[in-house]
């Protein structure tokens, strides 16, 4: 996920993107063979980004986007759920279809509301691979 690839996508797109990365709101980056999540730093708008169908292994590089309230990286390689401590304001998030083996880290998402995380191999170690699950605040509406 080049600087140079980013560019490209926000000029060839005009009807979708902004050149400016900090108006962009969304970003479509599915099924272009990702590996790394990198060079994001400049969409400190981003309220949603899809990232599906990709091969990323970890979850990074998320650091500024502050404002993202959806998350979309099922069907990728992640093996670990780490990486999201920025992403304060983060209501959905989708890692199904990925290599997870345990529900972790997901403490530091105090307004989650909806986390996927079906097709993984969470509990192929017993039922301590949920422990995580109670690390997470109850939304009372």
């Amino acid at each position: 996920m080049s600087k140079k690839f980013i560019n490209k996508l926000l000029c060839t797109d005009i009807k979708m993107y902004y050149r400016t990365h900090e108006l962009n709101e969304i970003l479509y980056l599915h099924f272009k063979g990702f590996r790394i999540l990198e060079n994001l730093d400049t969409f400190v708008n981003l309220k949603a980004i899809y990232l599906e169908g990709n091969c990323i292994k970890k979850i990074s590089g998320l650091d500024n986007c502050k404002q993202l309230l959806s998350l979309y990286l099922h069907e990728n390689c992640i093996e670990k759920i780490e990486g999201l401590e920025a992403l304060q304001e983060l209501a959905n998030l989708n890692l199904g279809n990925n290599c997870i083996t345990k529900v972790e880290n997901l403490g530091c998402l105090p307004k989650l509301q909806n986390c996927l995380l079906k097709g993984n191999k969470i509990g192929n170690n017993g039922i301590s691979d949920l422990n995580g699950l109670l690390e997470l605040t109850p939304v009372c509406r």
